[in-house]
C-alpha cells in the first residue's frame, strides 16, 4: 500500500522531533548530583524585595513597575553572579507590595505571587487572580555542575510565541509561530538558514510574557501536554514574568527591560541592493547606472566579501587594493550619486589576512582547552581564528578598525557569521566556557560597534544588519535577517512566520534575502519575494553569484518590481512613523493579525498574512503558479488597495491573483501618508504629502512623525509630529491636519497637501479651513468614488470638510 504524502510528512516530522528531543535529553542529563531546595524555612520582606529561604536555596522576588515580577533562585552551584548583560540600567523600578506570610503570598497592585512550602514552587497571578505562570512544588532542580531545569505547569490554551527566528525545516512543513509541541533550542546556529533563539515568549492565553535572563546554552521543551521545561547548562536562574494583557503591552514592558530599538536612519526605509558576486568598482558603477537610468529608486549598495579582496582575506577589514584601489574616493562617488554603503564584517580572521598574526600574538582569538589561541580549519579547510568578543582588547581593536572603515565613508554594517558559524566544541572564551558565551558573541560584536558610535560618533545613527544576536541586541541599532535561505517557494512561505516571531521576540527590524540566497530564483519567485520584501522593515534582495537585480528577470518582472519599489517609497512617511512607534514602545512593523484583532479567535491561527502597522493588511503570495490567494479579513470594512473595492469582514475570501498582484487591503478609518517618488529618500525635501483617508464611522487619528533622518538629535527632542484626524458622518466627512508640533534641522518651512477621500459620494460642498474651496482645487472621480482636494503650500495645518 502506498503511503499518502501527508501521512509521510507527519511521520517524518514526528521522527525528527523525537530524535531532537532525545538529543536534548542527552545534552541536559548531567552525571552530577541532582539538588533541590528543601523545605521553606523563612520568608521576609525588606520593603523592596521578598526573600524566601529554603533549606538549600534562597529565592528573591521583586515587583517592578509596569506589571513585572522578577524571580531569582540563589543556591550553591547556581551561577547567580553571571553578569546580566541582557537588561538595561535604569529599567523598570521596584514598586511597593504587600507581604502576606500567613498565606505564603505577596501582592502588588497588578500581580500576586504565591510560594510553596515542602519544596520551592511559585504561582504568579494577574488580574482576577488568573494564573499566569506556575512552577509546581519541586519544579526546580539543579546539579553540582550548575546545570538546571525548571518545570512549569501548562495551562489549557497556552501558546508560546516569539522566541526569535526558528530554523525552517528544509524538507517539510511551515515554521509554526506557536512553539507548542516543539523543542526550542536557545543556541545560535546556522545550518543554514538561521536559528536565533531568544529565551522570551508571549503567551496570549492570559496575555503574559516570560523572559529568562540567561544566555547560556539552553532549551525549552514544549512537547509534553501537562508541563514544559526550560533547561540550561548553567548560568543564573533569573526569570521575569511580564503581565499584559496583550502583546503590545508585554512587548513594551519587555523592551523596557532589555532596551528599545533606536530609530534607524531614514535611508534604511529605502531599497537596498546586494549580491555575493559584486567584485569591484566596475560592478557597483554598473548598479548605479542601471538604477538611475531605469528610474528605479534605490538608496543602498551592499559590499560583500570581495570588498576586502577575496574571502580568504577575511579579517583585513579594509578595502582590497585590486578591487577598490581607493575605497574612500569610491565611497565619495557613491554619496554624490545618492547611494549609501554597507560593508560586511565577520568575526573570523584567516591566516592569509594581514591582521592574523597581530591578533594571534596578542591573544585576541578564542582559546583551546589548554588556554592557547584556537586556530582551526574554516572555509575550504583553511586555518582561521575566531575573534573573542569577551576580551576587552579584542573589542578595542575591532572598534578601531570599524572607525577607520566608517571614516572612509561607509554608512552601515553587516555583521555576518556571528552565531558564531563555526565554534569548535573544544573552544572556550576569555570570560568563560563556550556554553556561557557562544550566544553572546553576536551581541558583543554589535555592542562594540554601538559603543564606538556612542563614544566617537554620538551624532550619527548606527544601523547594523546582523545574522545573529541575543535578547537586548535591538538596543544597539541591530536588525536581523533570516540567513542563507533557499530560492524556493517553500522558504518564501517560511519567511512570514519567521518575521512575525522575530518581531514578537523584540527584534522588529527584520528582513530576508529577497529571491533567496542559495539557488537561482525564477522570475516568478523573484517577483513574489520582491512583493513581500516591499512590506518588510528592511527591503534587500541578496543571493550567491546569481542575479538579484530587478532588470535581470525580464521586462515584466522589472516593471512589476519597479511598481512595488515605488509603492515602498511612497509609503516611507508611514513606515518611518512605524519606526518611531517601534522606538517608543517596541511595537513591530510587521504584526501578527491577533495583535491588532485580539478579540477574533480566528486571527490566532493565521501565519500567511500580517498587518503592516495598524492600517494595512499584507497577504504575500507564496505558491508557484498561483491563481488565487486565500485571505482572512477581520471585522470591519476593508478596501482592496488595487481597485478600491469594499469588502466586509469578518470572513475569509479568495482573491484572484496574477503575477502583478499581491493582495493588499486597507482597514477602514486608515489615514495613510504618502510622499512623492524619489530616486533615494533624501533626494528632495518632503514639502508635499498625499494623505489617503478611508472613512470610518468611528473617528481615527494618525500621528505622522518626522525628523532629520540621519542624526541622533531626535533623542534631544528635535523632531516634528503632525496629528491627522478623520471623521465621517452620514452626510459629511472631514480630514483635519494639525499644525506640526516641534521642529528639526532641514524641516520644510511650508508644505502642501493632496487629500484623497476614498468611498465618497459626489460632494455638494467642499470647504477648506471653513471657506468654500475653489472648484479648481478639487476633483471628484465618480467611477472610483474618489475625492481629491489640493491645498496651497502653507506653514500651518488645515481642515477639509465635505458635505454630500
Amino acid at each position: 500500500m502506498v503511503m499518502n504524502r501527508l501521512h509521510l510528512r507527519h511521520m517524518m516530522k514526528t521522527t525528527i522531533r523525537g530524535i531532537f528531543a532525545f538529543l536534548l535529553i542527552a545534552v541536559f542529563a548531567s552525571p552530577a548530583q541532582c539538588l533541590e531546595t528543601g523545605r521553606l524555612s523563612a520568608a521576609s520582606s525588606d520593603g523592596s524585595k521578598l526573600n524566601i529561604a529554603y533549606d538549600k536555596a534562597r529565592v528573591e522576588v521583586e515587583f517592578l513597575e509596569g506589571g513585572i515580577v522578577r524571580i531569582e533562585l540563589f543556591a550553591d552551584a547556581i551561577a547567580s553572579d553571571f553578569p546580566s548583560l541582557l537588561t538595561v540600567e535604569n529599567g523598570p523600578a521596584p514598586v511597593m507590595f504587600q507581604p502576606r506570610p500567613a498565606k505564603q503570598r505577596a501582592e502588588s497592585s497588578r500581580l500576586a505571587v504565591e510560594y510553596k512550602r515542602s519544596q520551592f514552587g511559585i504561582r504568579v497571578a494577574g488580574p482576577a487572580d488568573m494564573t499566569l505562570l506556575e512552577i509546581p512544588e519541586g519544579g526546580v532542580a539543579w546539579a553540582t555542575d550548575g546545570s538546571y531545569t525548571i518545570t512549569i505547569k501548562e495551562q489549557i490554551g497556552d501558546k508560546f510565541l516569539g522566541m526569535g527566528e526558528p530554523l525552517p525545516d528544509q524538507l517539510i512543513g511551515v515554521v509554526p509561530m506557536d512553539q507548542n509541541a516543539q523543542v526550542r533550542p536557545i543556541w545560535n546556529r546556522h545550518e543554514p538558514p538561521s536559528d536565533l533563539g531568544i529565551p522570551f515568549y508571549f503567551n496570549p492565553r492570559s496575555g503574559y510574557g516570560l523572559f529568562v535572563d540567561n544566555p547560556w546554552r539552553a532549551a525549552f521543551d514544549f512537547i509534553s501536554t501537562d508541563t514544559y521545561t526550560y533547561s540550561a547548562q548553567g548560568g543564573p536562574l533569573r526569570l521575569y514574568v511580564i503581565n499584559g494583557p496583550d502583546a503590545y503591552t508585554v512587548l513594551e514592558r519587555y523592551t523596557a527591560l532589555t532596551g528599545r530599538p533606536p530609530i534607524p536612519p531614514r535611508w534604511v526605509a529605502g531599497y537596498m541592493q546586494s549580491q555575493y558576486g559584486y567584485i569591484n568598482e566596475k560592478d557597483f558603477r554598473w548598479l548605479m547606472d542601471n538604477f538611475r537610468d531605469r528610474d528605479i529608486p534605490a538608496d543602498t549598495l551592499i559590499f560583500d566579501l570581495d570588498w576586502f579582496g577575496d574571502r580568504f582575506k577575511m579579517g583585513d577589514l579594509w578595502w582590497g587594493a585590486n578591487n577598490f584601489p581607493d575605497g574612500p574616493a569610491f565611497m565619495k562617488e557613491l554619496g554624490e550619486r545618492g547611494f549609501k554603503a554597507i560593508t560586511i564584517v565577520e568575526p573570523y580572521v584567516f591566516e592569509e589576512s594581514v591582521n592574523h598574526a597581530f591578533l594571534k600574538e596578542n591573544k585576541m582569538f578564542t582559546l583551546t582547552a589548554d588556554g592557547e589561541q584556537n586556530i582551526f580549519p574554516f572555509w575550504s579547510q583553511k586555518p582561521a581564528g575566531l575573534m573573542d568578543f569577551t576580551n576587552p582588547a579584542t573589542r578595542a581593536w575591532f572598534a578601531e578598525k570599524i572607525a577607520r572603515i566608517k571614516d572612509s565613508g561607509v554608512d552601515g554594517w553587516w555583521t555576518d557569521l556571528n552565531e558564531p558559524e563555526t565554534d569548535p566544541e573544544s573552544s572556550r572564551y576569555l570570560a568563560g566556557p563556550r556554553d556561557a558565551w557562544h550566544n553572546m558573541q553576536a551581541f558583543l560584536m554589535n555592542k562594540t560597534i554601538f559603543d564606538l558610535y556612542q563614544k566617537e560618533y554620538p551624532d550619527d545613527r548606527v544601523f547594523i544588519m546582523t545574522r545573529s544576536g541575543f535578547a537586548g541586541i535591538q538596543r544597539f541599532g541591530s536588525g536581523v535577517w533570516s540567513g542563507d535561505v533557499n530560492s524556493t517557494f517553500h522558504h518564501l512561505e517560511n519567511q512570514i512566520p519567521i518575521a512575525l516571531s522575530s518581531g514578537l521576540a523584540g527584534l522588529p527590524v527584520w528582513n530576508s534575502d529577497v529571491g533567496g540566497f542559495h539557488g537561482k530564483p525564477t522570475a516568478e519567485l523573484y517577483v513574489r519575494w520582491i512583493q513581500f520584501g516591499a512590506f518588510c522593515p528592511v527591503f534587500r534582495p541578496h543571493g550567491s553569484h546569481d542575479p538579484r537585480e530587478p532588470w535581470m528577470f525580464g521586462e515584466e518582472a522589472e516593471r512589476i518590481s519597479k511598481k512595488y519599489i515605488e509603492l515602498r517609497y511612497r509609503l516611507i512617511p508611514y513606515l518611518y512613523t512605524l519606526f518611531q512607534q517601534m522606538h517608543a514602545t517596541g511595537a513591530p512593523v510587521m504584526r501578527p493579525m491577533f495583535m491588532e484583532f485580539p478579540g477574533d479567535a480566528n486571527t490566532m491561527k493565521i501565519e500567511t498574512q500580517y498587518m503592516y502597522g495598524p492600517w494595512m493588511l499584507v497577504a504575500p503570495v507564496a505558491d508557484a503558479s498561483a491563481k488565487k490567494k486565500r485571505v482572512y479579513l477581520p471585522d470591519g470594512k476593508w478596501t482592496y488597495l488595487w481597485d478600491d473595492r469594499f469588502v466586509e469582514g469578518p470572513r475569509g475570501i479568495t482573491v484572484p491573483v496574477d503575477l502583478e498582484t499581491m493582495p493588499l487591503f486597507v482597514r477602514e478609518g486608515a489615514i495613510l501618508p504618502m510622499a512623492p517618488i524619489m530616486e533615494y529618500v533624501d533626494e528632495n525635501p518632503v514639502d508635499s504629502l498625499e494623505i489617503h483617508y478611508y472613512p470610518s464611522d468611528d473617528p481615527t487619528t494618525f500621528t505622522l512623525y518626522e525628523d532629520d533622518g540621519t542624526s541622533t538629535a531626535y533623542l534631544r527632542g528635535e523632531y516634528a509630529q503632525t496629528v491627522i484626524r478623520g471623521y465621517q458622518a452620514q452626510e459629511s466627512a472631514s480630514l483635519i491636519i494639525d499644525a506640526r508640533r516641534g521642529s528639526y534641522q532641514g524641516m520644510p518651512e511650508q508644505r502642501s497637501y493632496r487629500m484623497v477621500f476614498h468611498h465618497t459620494k459626489s460632494p455638494r460642498h467642499v470647504a477648506v479651513d471653513g471657506r468654500k474651496a475653489d472648484s479648481n482645487s478639487w476633483i471628484y472621480d465618480s467611477e472610483n468614488q474618489l475625492l481629491t482636494v489640493n491645498s496651497a503650500p502653507a506653514k500651518g495645518g488645515l481642515q477639509v470638510d465635505i458635505l454630500f
